[in-house]
This record gives C-alpha cells, sequence and structure tokens, in this order.
C-alpha cells in the first residue's frame, strides 16, 4: 500500500497521551496515526482494535473511532480497488521461490480479513483457478524454476483467483505459444460474457482482431482510432501508427487478418 503524505504512518497509537478522546481508567488516548485529526481509538471497544501491518513494518491501528483520517480512507480505497481490479502484468520476477500455489492464493488477499487466513472458499478459488489454466501439476513447483510461459500462467491464474470485475492484462500472450495464446484468450472472452470488464494491452493485431470487441489504436500519444476491429485495421490508420505498408484481408469467419508488407516510405 502506498501514502503520499505519511510522515507519521507506522508510528501507532500513543498510548499515554492526554488530548481530547474517550477516557478509560481516568486517560484520555489519541491516535497518533492521524494527528492531523482528533480521531480516537476506544480502547473499551473491542472492535476497534484491529490491526494491520504497514509496508514499514509497524503495527498500526486499523480502525479508528471518531473522524477518519486521510491515512484510512487510502488504506480503505486502496482494499476495494484490490478487490475490483486485477492486473496481469506483461512480466513479472518473483524473487522469493514462492510455490505455484501460493502466489495464485495471493489473489484471494484483498478479500481475507485484517491479519486473517485464507478459508476453505479461498483455497477453491485458487485451485479452480490453476485448473483452469491448466497449470494444476504445477501447485508444488517454486515460480522461480519456471519458463516465461508458465510464469505468465501463473499470473494469469493469479487474476482469476482474485475474482475482479475489472481484468488489466499487458501483454498477457507474452511468452506464450500459439495454444495458450488462445487458451488465455478465451479464459478472457468467456469472463467478458459472464460480466466481467476487460482491457488488454497487445502488439499482436490478429489477438486482436479476433478476441476483442473493440480496438482503441494508439500513435505518438494520442488516439488514432476508437471502434470495432473493422473500422480501426485499415491500411491507412497502420501506416499513420507503425509506420508500415500493410495488406488487409478476412478470415473464413469475417475476422479481419493484418499482414504487414514493407516499412511506409
Amino acid at each position: 500500500m502506498n501514502f503520499d503524505d505519511d510522515k507519521d504512518l507506522g508510528r501507532g497509537p500513543d498510548l499515554n497521551a492526554d488530548a481530547p478522546g474517550r477516557r478509560r481508567g481516568g486517560k484520555r488516548r489519541v491516535c497518533k496515526f492521524c494527528s492531523d485529526k482528533a480521531a480516537v481509538i476506544d480502547y473499551k471497544d473491542p472492535q476497534s482494535l484491529k490491526y494491520f501491518i504497514s509496508e514499514r513494518g509497524k503495527v498500526v491501528p486499523r480502525r479508528i473511532s471518531g473522524n477518519c483520517s486521510r491515512h484510512q480512507r487510502k488504506v480503505t480505497l486502496a482494499v476495494k480497488r484490490a478487490r475490483n481490479i486485477a492486473l496481469v502484468p506483461q512480466d513479472t520476477q518473483v524473487p522469493f521461490p514462492f510455490s505455484v500455489a501460493e502466489l495464485v492464493l495471493m489473489g484471494r488477499t484483498p478479500h481475507l480479513a485484517w491479519l486473517g487466513f485464507e478459508s476453505a472458499h479461498d483455497l477453491d478459488m485458487a485451485r479452480a483457478a490453476m485448473a483452469r489454466m491448466g497449470i494444476a501439476a504445477l501447485a508444488d513447483r517454486s515460480v522461480l524454476t519456471l519458463s516465461g510461459g508458465e510464469r505468465q500462467l501463473v499470473m494469469v491464474a493469479r487474476a482469476l483467483a482474485q475474482e475482479p470485475r475489472l481484468l488489466l492484462l499487458d501483454e498477457p500472450t507474452a511468452f506464450l505459444d500459439l495454444r495458450h495464446r488462445l487458451e488465455v484468450l478465451t479464459v478472457v472472452r468467456e469472463l467478458a460474457a459472464a460480466g466481467t470488464s476487460a482491457l488488454v494491452v497487445s502488439h499482436d493485431l490478429g489477438v486482436a482482431a479476433r478476441f476483442c470487441d473493440r480496438l482503441v489504436l494508439l500513435g505518438d500519444g494520442r488516439i488514432l482510432a476508437n471502434g470495432p476491429p473493422r473500422e480501426v485495421l485499415t491500411p491507412d490508420l497502420l501506416r499513420a501508427a507503425f509506420g508500415i505498408e500493410a495488406e488487409l484481408g478476412f478470415a473464413s469467419d469475417g475476422v479481419p487478418v493484418v499482414v504487414p508488407r514493407a516499412l511506409a516510405p
């Protein structure tokens, strides 16, 4: 979790502070986690004594009674985003020898209670995601022993386990052979048909034309075209975006097929 303006982050509650707040044992206690507000931790209420570990390794209050600070709002917003948005990056370097199952299970993290453990449902979702991507047999393998293509399938499985409402994929077919490219994008299409929004970044125009309902063609940092594949993948627009001469054909099912022919003069 990232915080922009958090000089007090991670200092935790000041158990000896005397300031306006609720009394316990004759002393008033406030939270220094959000010193900009007179937000109060009620030490008599067990529900207000939930904690989480900040990115600096300090134990800080999870829920604060009274006025909510900007830090708490950022934490809440980050959790909501993580529950609804999943990302499959173009390439992921994992420095620690997690097993494939452990890495996929990390997709369930936004759904866990603070400092909670995975439930049977979380484990089932991780297993289902691995099975859907055809990597169940790799569950006990260290991610450090995987090929680039296998690692990419693991990252897609992690995103599936997250159950997002919006799936962001940056070159999801990188490192994959033809079969696995089709498998990954077929799963993305199935998710989209079930109501999940999917945004794919790809330089594979054939993949984009076949699996995407709408294309946004970028060139020099601006949008050149936005619409159905047939309207976006034209020789003139491809010349403007990529500086190439291309021929445009159509597959038997009407999907556009782009054949690069030469560099544009």
